[in-house]
């Protein structure tokens, strides 16, 4: 038995069923920005991945104070670092 991690599907039209698309077998998507944060971490340190953690939230939530704090955390210690 095979698990599906989600489908897409389009809605439908006229009665007609649209193609669903699954994703089976690709890498989960948690699993991305887990690794996504954990290498801003590395590279800029806490404030950096705090400041994207609160950028993807507030994407999410349709935030834009919190998707603005977000922005300006990720950016100002890349800005500071130099090369």
């Amino acid at each position: 038995m095979t698990q599906r991690l989600f489908q897409l599907s389009a809605p439908q039209h006229n009665g007609v069923r649209a193609r669903r698309l699954s994703l089976e077998g690709v890498i989960p998507m948690p699993l991305i920005t887990l690794l996504a944060e954990q290498y801003v971490q590395l590279r800029y340190g806490f404030v950096a991945a705090l400041g994207l953690a609160l950028l993807a939230v507030g994407i999410k939530a349709e935030n834009a104070a919190c998707a603005g704090i977000g922005s300006f955390l990720l950016i100002a210690p890349a800005v500071s670092t130099g090369p």
